[in-house]
């Protein structure tokens, strides 16, 4: 074969010259699918009122004095903690699962399947809420965490392979994810504020709430189903499926005629070969990306993993458990309305999403530290400073005689602005540079990995939240 024909040989695709992501709908969808992951959590810790409505004291005659802390049954008391643990431990196992199938089952089997399960639970939660169910109060209770639990299957494994297919993309698209996160929080939060304002029932506000969360949810696949009609998405969706200009520009000749990348710590078997003809350059096979032993990926991702690990450990340790027990120093005032029953859903939730907001989105323009820099883990290391912080502020109430410290409701909100702005461009710059450290084939693999680390994480603190909670 002679030089002019391997010039007819299909070009490779240089990421130099990709297509443009006209008007960013791309970028717009990754957000959206964002928003959509973390919809059953923010919804679930947020809609309080109604849940301790549906779960309150039946002796009462007058329906005005459900609200009484006084008077709280047991699974009143009970419902957060097992929320959390319905919620953390499929998202765990999950996870795993999702990183485990990355290689067998495809991300949009994947997305799609979660996306339905995340719908057909909030329909069935919409509808309990429009049935009385003050006869079988332990029934609705079982029911209302077993659709948690189910929820957050669809949610965990959305999560990782939304996470796994933005790592195919340029690496402000993990941002839009990790953005969209933060956003659904947000979203559910001022949702929540706007829920009480109105002064509607418990169940009706309920019922326009969870709603909304399903319509979301619709919307968000079918945004994730016209992405194969971008030419943008298409490129990069199909990229790794064929040889990029770096990847040969990488590649040294081995003593057996093979190649191999240079630097590359994969499996030693190498079953996917690049073949030289007549000293020219390489032709490369289309299925050159070495599909690398997860092992392998670990080994590459651990320190970054560990850190995202931490930040989250560190931010569900305290939120929403200990930040959303935190009182206002003055107590209710008729003049200050944030000092009644607006702190809590103001200060604990509102103003931590919209710090986490703005700190992935800042790590969308700004990225420092570098993703080989020793400061990253240290940052991550340093936040374990905001636990004490925390609960030396107001946490009510105080069994054990620690002392309230900052005394004044400008310490936590100046604690919760720069812990959740922390949370996340640390996490955000994680989940960025974990992909970058592994081969283009490989990179769904490390996002969906990344994903699990992050998951543990969350699992992690909220298990130890309520060590702390017994502390105080």
């Amino acid at each position: 074969m002679d030089s002019e024909s391997t010039n007819d040989e299909e070009p490779l695709i240089s990421r130099d010259d990709p297509p443009k992501d006209r008007f960013n709908a791309v970028y717009c969808i990754f957000y959206i699918i964002g928003i959509a992951t973390l919809l059953p959590w923010n919804f679930f810790i947020t809609a309080k009122q109604y849940f301790d409505y549906k779960l309150r004291n039946l002796t009462f005659t007058s329906l005005n004095d459900w609200e009484n802390p006084l008077d709280e049954t047991s699974m009143q008391i009970q419902f957060e903690n097992y929320v959390s643990i319905c919620a953390m431990v499929p998202n765990i196992l999950f996870m795993f699962l999702n990183a485990a199938l990355t290689k067998v089952i495809s991300a949009k089997v994947r997305l799609v399947c979660s996306f339905t399960v995340m719908i057909i639970m909030f329909i069935v939660t919409i509808v309990l809420v429009k049935i009385d169910t003050d006869t079988w109060q332990t029934e609705f209770f079982i029911a209302t965490l077993a659709s948690v639990v189910f929820l957050n299957m669809g949610s965990s494994v959305l999560q990782g392979a939304s996470l796994g297919l933005a790592s195919l993309f340029p690496e402000g698209y993990t941002q839009a994810v990790m953005g969209g996160m933060a956003m659904g929080g947000t979203f559910a939060a001022v949702a929540n504020v706007i829920s009480i304002a109105a002064g509607s029932s418990a169940t009706q506000s309920a019922f326009y709430y969870f709603m909304l969360a399903a319509i979301v949810l619709i919307i968000a696949l079918i945004a994730y189903l016209s992405l194969p009609l971008l030419k943008f998405a298409r490129y990069y969706l199909e990229i790794k499926d064929y040889p990029l200009k770096e990847t040969v520009e990488s590649i040294e000749p081995q003593p057996n005629g093979d190649v191999m990348p240079i630097n590359y710590d994969g499996p030693e078997e190498n079953d996917e070969s690049l073949e030289s003809i007549n000293g020219s350059q390489p032709i490369v096979d289309h299925t050159v990306h070495q599909k690398t032993h997860f092992r392998i990926i670990l080994k590459r991702v651990w320190v970054l993993g560990t850190s995202v690990l931490l930040v989250f450990f560190v931010t569900l340790s305290v939120f929403p458990a200990i930040i959303s027990h935190t009182e206002s120093v003055a107590g209710p005032s008729e003049s200050l309305s944030l000092n009644g029953k607006y702190f809590t859903p103001v200060v604990c939730f509102v103003l931590f999403n919209l710090g986490d907001l703005t700190g992935r989105t800042v790590a969308g323009w700004v990225q420092y530290p570098k993703e080989k820099s020793v400061l990253l883990p240290i940052l991550t290391v340093l936040r374990i400073g905001f636990i004490p912080l925390f609960l030396l502020c107001n946490f009510q109430p105080r069994k054990h005689g620690v002392p309230v410290v900052f005394d004044s409701d400008v310490y936590p909100v100046v604690f919760i602005l720069i812990f959740a702005v922390s949370n996340g461009y640390l996490g955000t710059l994680c989940m960025i540079y974990g992909p970058k450290h592994v081969p283009a084939g490989d990179m769904e693999a490390a996002g969906a990995i990344m994903s699990v680390f992050l998951t543990v994480g969350l699992g992690l603190g909220s298990l130890f939240s309520f060590a702390l909670i017994k502390l105080v």
